[in-house]
């Protein structure tokens, strides 16, 4: 899988500015009380992260392509979805530390959410 990436310094601002730009638009779905505001926050880890894999792919396609003369906007958005699918599934499947730490920060999220809904507003 390692081969189809680009470069390690591309590939980390492409993956953080997806997973930034997933977790702004869907922060919503974080932080909920009770059973139904957990089964919202897990929906949401599932959604927030694969948002960011297809924004982070795009962003890193889109950097990849711009260096090849055949290379279309339409193939970039083409593939992007598919691509970040295939890096998420073979990242959590295959190491069970990226796993933990994905399942980790995904509940630190829910909770910190959670801590910052019950705040009062100042």
């Amino acid at each position: 899988m390692a081969r189809f990436l680009p470069d390690a310094p591309l590939f980390h601002v492409s993956a953080a500015s997806g997973a930034a730009l997933a977790g702004f638009l869907l922060a919503d779905g974080f932080g909920r009380r009770r059973w139904r505001g957990h089964l919202i926050g897990g929906l949401t880890c599932v959604a927030v992260t694969l948002l960011g894999a297809w924004f982070g792919a795009s962003i890193a396609l889109a950097f990849t392509a711009s260096g090849h003369a055949g290379a279309t906007l339409s193939d970039v958005v083409g593939n992007a979805p598919f691509l970040g699918f295939i890096a998420i599934a073979d990242a959590l499947s295959t190491s069970l530390p990226v796993a933990a730490t994905w399942a980790i920060a995904m509940t630190l999220v829910q909770l910190w959410m959670r801590r910052r809904r019950g705040a009062q507003p100042t």
